[in-house]
């Protein structure tokens, strides 16, 4: 019993250790995948993520996937389709996410 509890707690700070860029990796990709047509075949590669200045360090971040960075989604014809994705995160929430393909 003592070994899984001190499993468990351990996993609790191995969570804690994310830069805050990387929480912003991670809600993004969680953002992508609630809003596609079908993601579990949709493939997110991590995106480039740029810090806003113009708030305190670590509370605003854009994560972005261009043209040929990898982000494959699929069309209304299921398809996979080279697509381009911005979502921004302020204070640990996803506040805006736009997304499509090019075609």
């Amino acid at each position: 019993m003592k070994r899984i509890l001190l499993f468990c707690a351990a996993l609790a700070l191995v969570g804690c250790t994310q830069s805050p860029e990387q929480e912003a990796q991670a809600l993004c990709r969680t953002a992508l995948l609630n809003a596609v047509k079908n993601p579990t075949s949709a493939k997110i590669p991590p995106g480039n993520v740029v810090a806003a200045s113009y708030l305190p360090a670590g509370e605003d971040f854009s994560v972005n996937w261009g043209r040929g960075k990898g982000l494959l989604l699929q069309n209304d014809f299921g398809a996979m389709i080279d697509s381009e994705a911005v979502c921004v995160v302020t204070k640990g929430v996803v506040t805006g996410l736009s997304f499509g393909s090019i075609e």
